[in-house]
């Protein structure tokens, strides 16, 4: 039998218990580092997909990250279409503004569009980091991408109904 020093024994045992453990969850994080969902995914039937996402039933955590990530993928792609309408849109009403040497929209939509995303970016980091490191960061990161990438959309569009 081996036998251990008591005084080694708790220098140990007091440095163990200083030193924190890293886990994906400490830390800051880059979202644009993420995988996207297709590569997670791959392999997998979009049914089995819907499933998994939709009932949760037999998700890892990381399953449960993806899904959330998926839905934000589709919801940006959503805003990305409209971003380019509004754009075209402004494009247009510029050439008749340019034509009578009046100030120009789509500069100022452009920045616009440039404060919004690190408006959502910077909300939804601090609604992850709320709890410190808890494994449904990543969820609760996605879910806030989501609804405040939704949510502009829907201001986006009223924008392009609106008279212009």
């Amino acid at each position: 039998m081996r036998h251990t020093d008591p005084v080694v024994l708790s220098i140990a045992l007091a440095l163990s218990g200083s030193v924190q453990a890293e886990t994906i969850y400490s830390g800051e994080f880059d979202y644009r580092t993420f995988q996207p969902s297709s590569r997670y995914f791959a392999g997998h039937a979009p049914a089995e997909i819907a499933h998994l996402c939709d009932t949760g039933e037999h998700a890892s955590t990381a399953d449960m990250e993806q899904c959330a990530h998926a839905k934000f993928e589709r919801a940006e792609a959503t805003l990305l279409h409209k971003f380019d309408a509004v754009a075209t849109a402004f494009r247009k009403s510029d050439s008749e503004a340019e034509k009578e040497n009046e100030p120009l929209a789509l500069p100022h939509i452009s920045k616009a569009r440039s404060a919004w995303i690190n408006y959502r970016d910077e909300t939804c980091y601090s609604v992850a980091y709320k709890n410190g490191p808890a494994s449904s960061r990543y969820v609760s990161f996605w879910e806030c991408m989501t609804t405040i990438t939704q949510a502009h959309t829907k201001e986006l569009d009223a924008l392009l109904k609106s008279p212009m």
